[in-house]
């Protein structure tokens, strides 16, 4: 069976007024004093559709445009997450192996205790390897070298966790990741990224070396003390350079945020690389649960304050959302003591927004959270798209045909044995009849109206039907074999909620029937 889900690619074009709050959004950056200037993108499976800046990327100096370069600090830990897995299909590491077994020197650790298990290099990427958060300390350490990073280690890191338990953000862990890879490379780390994945994705101006930048892209970061903007200065590339080193702008990181996403749909047809799609998909998929921050109250207007429930976990180099309305999203801010800057698209539809501020630790993430609900909402996007089996199709139209035309659904479908084992066809045809008789017969020319919020796999589909005095809801699911059979078949009167139930809501579901 055909497996290609391109078709899924959303069609989808932002219009003159989203634009206009787009960048009265964004600009709240500077409105509210969280940065000199901002830069911003709206990504689609089809790269930057919409960008621009505003404020100052050097103090009275230019707007930012997308061609700006900032520090993007954290956002970095997605290219060094990408460069370990790379070596992983490569058979270079295994992402099950021990530390200790790349970085001996990391045998110095000292466990939470005596029965913890090794950490694994699955557990740096995830955040789960029990090592103590280190912000911000460990964003002054870009610049060390690597022989003080291995005396660092080697004197026996902390932990505060069991590794695999519990998520701690420990930065320390990707510099260690960045250390893997040289080990294994026989390379400087940052050489290996430029070589395997800058390059070949044309990221022209991405960089770990702020000298290579030519002045009039490079955007100064700034510290606010009191009401002055004071310039930070560069740091140059180091041990940890894999936790925050890289330098980008919007245009670049457009093309790096399209590729990540079009690890989804998982599908068929030819992987252009230069990371597989399957290994970006475990990068976008939680690998640790991250505890909930739920709010009340109101921002009181500021729209660089966070309140939106935060619900989620981490993957491999990228922090993962469950928004309640449009379903998963991808995402990772970073924080640097002259920039804020944040990355975050929608699994389902590839839309996707970047944020780019020149502040120390601007809330950058607040703001891609409220414009990439705003460019969702505005582009219709659902929470997850569904193509059924081609077999479950098949099997709704023919129970629809067969009520339509007063015949016997039962045996308009090849039926699992457990359908007569769970309830005989006799009482299932009885139980037909009563449910006719409450509705009346079914429309001549019923087609299955699909209940997108009900339908959880391709070899699920929920949908109604309509009939004289109501509406028939059926349902079916179908067995996992070779040749699936209905191992399910509901059909009953649709049953009205009453005004006082609880609703549950869900994610938008879409079926592409």
């Amino acid at each position: 069976m055909a497996n290609d889900k391109t078709a899924l690619v959303t069609q989808w074009t932002p219009g003159e007024e989203l634009l206009a709050e787009v960048r009265r959004i964004a600009g709240a950056m500077v409105t509210e004093g969280r940065a000199p200037g901002v830069a911003y993108g709206i990504v689609t499976r089809g790269g930057l559709v919409a960008g621009g800046g505003v404020g100052q990327a050097v103090l009275d100096g230019p707007e930012p445009t997308t061609g700006s370069v900032f520090r993007i600090a954290s956002m970095s830990k997605s290219f060094t997450a990408a460069a370990v897995l790379l070596l992983a299909e490569r058979g270079a590491l295994r992402l099950d192996s021990p530390v200790s077994t790349y970085v001996p020197e990391f045998g110095q650790i000292r466990p939470y205790t005596q029965d913890s298990p090794p950490v694994t290099v699955a557990h740096l990427l995830s955040m789960c390897s029990g090592l103590a958060t280190d912000d911000p300390w460990a964003d002054r350490q870009e610049s060390l070298p690597a022989e003080a990073f291995q005396a660092e280690v080697a004197q026996g890191l902390r932990a505060v966790a069991a590794p695999g338990l519990a998520y701690e953000y420990c930065n320390t862990g990707y510099a260690l990741l960045g250390a893997i890879v040289s080990r294994v490379t026989d390379r400087p780390f940052t050489e290996f990224v430029r070589e395997t994945f800058m390059a070949p994705l044309g990221l022209e101006n991405t960089t770990y070396d702020y000298t290579t930048v030519p002045a009039e892209r490079l955007t100064t970061g700034y510290f606010k003390y009191k009401a002055t903007w004071e310039p930070q200065d560069f740091t140059g590339p180091g041990a940890y350079s894999s936790i925050g080193g890289v330098l980008s702008c919007v245009d670049d990181l457009a093309v790096w945020v399209q590729w990540l996403a079009d690890g989804f749909p998982a599908r068929d047809g030819l992987d252009a690389g230069p990371l597989s799609r399957a290994s970006r998909r475990m990068m976008q998929t939680a690998h640790i649960d991250i505890p909930p921050v739920l709010r009340s109250g109101s921002a009181r207007g500021r729209l660089t304050v966070q309140e939106s429930n935060e619900l989620g976990g981490y993957g491999y180099g990228l922090f993962i959302n469950w928004d309640p309305v449009f379903g998963v999203n991808a995402e990772h801010p970073g924080g640097y003591p002259g920039y804020g800057t944040s990355m975050r698209w929608h699994l389902d539809s590839g839309l996707g927004v970047i944020v780019l501020a020149n502040g120390r630790y601007a809330p950058s993430r607040v703001l891609s959270d409220r414009l990439l609900r705003l460019v969702l909402a505005d582009a219709d996007a659902a929470g997850r798209t569904l193509v059924p089996w081609p077999e479950a199709r098949a099997a709704a139209l023919a129970i629809t045909a067969a009520l339509a035309g007063g015949g016997d659904p039962f045996e308009a479908v090849p039926l699992t044995m457990n359908v007569v084992m769970d309830l005989s066809l006799e009482r299932r045809r009885a139980d037909l009849a009563e449910a006719l008789a409450k509705v009346g017969p079914v429309a001549a020319d019923a087609a299955p109206q699909i209940l997108e919020s009900e339908v959880t796999s391709e070899a699920h589909l929920v949908w109604t039907l309509p009939a004289e005095r109501g509406k028939l809801r059926c349902e079916i699911k179908l067995s996992p074999q070779g040749q699936p059979a209905v191992q399910t078949l509901l059909i009953a009167p649709l049953a009205a909620v009453p005004k006082d139930d609880l609703v549950v809501t869900s994610p938008r579901m879409r079926v592409a029937w």
